[in-house]
């Protein structure tokens, strides 16, 4: 049988809905060429004016960034849980609400990437002035000089060397109240659902119930900036690129399923997740189908990447890459 390293997998991904221009590797690709054979059913993205051009986006590392926009609505939340214990003279918890997350995320991304949309187009302009393209290929343009700036992957990409997206998550926790129509000892996690609120209701980790909502307000709050977006433009969620993900992953407090459901209000998809050399292939063909699926579904890019591993559930994972974090693997469930 064919044996593939993880670097090998790390190389591979399959993709629904992808559309070219995504700046994130092994995804990425450039609007092709239409031949002189081509038929209408082709891809558009071929004959449109980027098609054959030279073209650039944008794509980074950014988890920090996300931290530091939770981190500051923490603040607040806390700053008002005090004064609110001061008035009522009872202590409370500080809540983060999940309708603030969106904005928060807006305003932070923003500002940093707003200068990087106008360095772009500045230098677009500079290269071929009068001409642009969209993100999609779209236009019809006999130019076909200059650098065509597609534009920014706002999408949150964990890093070795940033904050972990669970950092972020941590901080939209609710802490436990006590019940004391319960004995007075039972921590009682309430949501907002019963209220009508929309404060946060996550348990005590990522992947916890409120994770998913959690998600989708990150991933709102990134496809609203204004300037010219390409790509994903949503929240990823690489298990061995991003520590704190890896350490849930390895507890048993994420599955593979908990990530599918992620994908379908957040990124990029399924990526960098280990999988045990006993997998079966039709686990795998069925995990690959449920991800096309869901991007075909919502008419969403996605992709997934999976790293097949010669160990065994409760092994632990020995890279030996900078890129990747280490981590005990789990079953594909």
């Amino acid at each position: 049988r064919l044996i593939l390293s993880p670097a090998d997998c790390f190389r591979f991904t399959v993709c629904s809905r992808c559309p070219p221009g995504i700046p994130y590797f092994p995804a990425a690709r450039a609007h092709s060429v239409p031949s002189a054979n081509a038929g209408d059913g082709d891809e558009k993205a071929g004959k449109g004016a980027c098609a054959g051009r030279l073209a650039f986006a944008f794509g980074m590392e950014n988890s920090g960034l996300l931290f530091k926009a939770i981190h500051e609505l923490r603040s607040q939340a806390e700053t008002s849980c005090g004064d609110s214990s001061q008035a009522e003279g009872q202590p409370s918890s500080p809540v983060v609400r999940l309708d603030e997350v969106t904005e928060a995320v807006r305003a932070h991304f923003e500002r940093a990437l707003g200068p990087l949309d106008s360095l772009g187009k500045d230098l677009e302009a500079s290269s071929s002035p009068g001409s642009a393209c969209d993100g999609d290929g779209g236009g019809d343009s006999e130019e076909k000089d200059g650098v065509i700036f597609l534009g920014t992957d706002t999408s949150v990409a964990p890093g070795l060397d940033h904050k972990s997206v669970v950092d972020a998550f941590d901080l939209m926790l609710l802490k436990g109240e006590t019940d004391n129509n319960n004995g007075g000892g039972r921590s009682d996690t309430r949501g907002g659902a019963g209220g009508g609120s929309e404060s946060s209701a996550l348990g005590r980790s990522f992947g916890a119930p409120g994770t998913l909502a959690a998600c989708s307000m990150i991933t709102r709050g990134l496809q609203s900036l204004k300037g010219r977006r390409v790509g994903y433009c949503g929240l990823m969620l690489p298990v061995c690129e991003d520590n704190g993900l890896a350490e849930v992953y390895s507890r048993g407090g994420v599955s593979l399923g908990q990530f599918l459901q992620y994908s379908s209000v957040c990124g990029v998809g399924i990526d960098t997740y280990p999988v045990p050399a006993s997998t079966p292939l039709g686990a795998v063909t069925a995990t690959l189908l449920d991800m096309c699926s869901l991007a075909i579904r919502w008419n969403k890019p996605l992709s997934c990447r999976l790293l097949r591993i010669e160990k065994e559930p409760g092994d632990r994972t020995d890279f030996k890459s900078p890129y990747l974090v280490d981590c005990t693997l789990q079953p594909l469930t």
